[in-house]
């Protein structure tokens, strides 16, 4: 399970077995200001000190959206599934073994943080020996989540706060029929990954950000309580959500706090000069119930709200184009407002229909940096129609977040993770 369960655990990372699962045009449960995750990532291990073998690793887990100099932040809602290889479990069935016993540690690491190291997960899992193929692994053993882990005390710099893969210790045992041992201890050491693979990050506020809407709103233990279910996520590539609050001005109804969820799919390592894409991307802005009823106070007969966003900026830095707009061909959504409850925030998916690719992207060649996506300011028109599709007025909206928020930071290297099977390397294929 080794390093595997590191990843997973972590991750966005983020990003397994599902227990919830995403509606169509409705975002994830997420907490305000906290992010959720999918990753799949490849951990190798040198087995018996002779040669590498590759674990792979699904994992997913949440994390604060923002957070203060001095504060803290955990890593919640962790749970995974870790694949032992077929060779290693060929091995096993050659022993005579009909189990194979794990004893795992796992240990997350932290930029911008203290501690630097600490362990995220421990424990063993017996897992019968099959006729052939690998064996997939959950943690925690059954169902649910594994406890927060944490907290990481952010230190005093304005770079986001990183949490990566850290160093996994592993011992593997085989026992027969009869429950007892074949053998000693098969060694297995699964080392910090060469490349930081980043699983999430948390923003920075300054103190004037951290006196405003969002230091009063750091979540800094954003416990959904799931496993989220996103579908399949590549090797090498990680998936996830982001909920924060969004500024907007709508003219005549004034400055507004709204919601936005924001998620993507992106690689969990780049190449200096590769092309990339944000893709599966999707966005969802919730409309506070007061300006909801403001809006049904004035036009009582409105029935639909009509959006079309004509700009949304993503920000890619040590990458090439550095801004790209989101809605550069426009994109629309029509909602029914009619008989909505207006006590609960109304969600408006953006666009309203399918999902969007943002890129192609070129990575920047400064190996050993980070390519981290941001968001950035928003322009939309929004129409309130009547039943029959009549107009009744016409708002301009400019949004902007309250401070800078990283969506992602991913590892700028020489080379892909690879992926060793029965001792041949294999280099990952990177994410299209």
């Amino acid at each position: 399970m080794a390093q595997l369960a590191t990843y997973a655990a972590l991750a966005f990372a983020i990003f397994a077995s599902a227990a919830n699962a995403q509606s169509p045009n409705q975002p994830p449960p997420i907490q305000v200001n906290a992010q959720i995750g999918k990753v799949h990532v490849p951990v190798t291990c040198d087995f018996l000190n002779a040669y590498n073998q590759t674990f792979e690793v699904v994992a997913s887990g949440g994390l604060a959206a923002y957070g203060v100099s001095g504060g803290s932040y955990y890593v919640t809602d962790i749970a995974g599934n870790i694949t032992i290889p077929a060779e290693v479990v060929r091995l096993a069935r050659l022993s005579g073994a009909s189990q194979i016993t794990t004893n795992t540690s796992i240990y997350l690491a932290a930029t911008n943080a203290a501690p630097a190291r600490l362990l995220m997960y421990t424990g063993i899992s017996h897992l019968p020996v099959p006729a052939n193929g690998s064996i997939d692994s959950r943690f925690p053993v059954g169902n649910g989540t594994l406890p927060a882990a944490g907290p990481f005390v952010i230190g005093t710099g304005s770079d986001p706060s990183r949490v990566v893969i850290g160093d996994v210790h592993v011992s593997i045992t085989l026992q027969n029929a009869k429950g007892d041992n074949i053998g000693g201890e098969l060694a297995t050491n699964c080392q910090r990954p060469p490349v930081d693979i980043i699983l999430g990050g948390v923003s920075i506020l300054d103190k004037q950000a951290a006196q405003g809407v969002l230091g009063s709103a750091i979540n800094s233990v954003p416990k959904n309580g799931y496993v989220p279910d996103f579908g399949v996520v590549p090797l090498n590539d990680q998936y996830g959500f982001f909920r924060f609050p969004y500024g907007c001005n709508f003219q005549t109804f004034g400055n507004q706090q709204l919601d936005l969820t924001i998620g993507g799919q992106l690689p969990t390592v780049l190449i200096p000069g590769e092309k990339f894409s944000l893709t599966r991307a999707q966005s969802y802005l919730r409309v506070s119930p007061s300006l909801l009823q403001s809006v049904k106070k004035r036009y009582p007969t409105v029935a639909t709200f009509s959006t079309v966003v004509k700009s949304f900026d993503l920000f890619f830095s040590n990458a090439s184009p550095s801004k790209i707009n989101v809605a550069a061909s426009q994109l629309k959504s029509r909602v029914s407002v009619a008989g909505v409850n207006d006590k609960k925030s109304l969600v408006i998916p953006i666009p309203e229909f399918n999902r969007l690719t943002v890129g192609p992207v070129t990575v920047a060649n400064k190996t050993g940096d980070v390519m981290s996506l941001s968001v950035g300011n928003a322009t939309a028109a929004v129409s309130f129609l009547d039943a029959n599709g009549k107009v009744l007025s016409n708002v301009a909206v400019t949004c902007a977040p309250y401070a800078f928020l990283e969506l992602i930071g991913v590892t700028i290297a020489d080379q892909l993770p690879l992926n060793y099977s029965l001792g041949t390397v294999q280099p990952s294929t990177p994410s299209s």
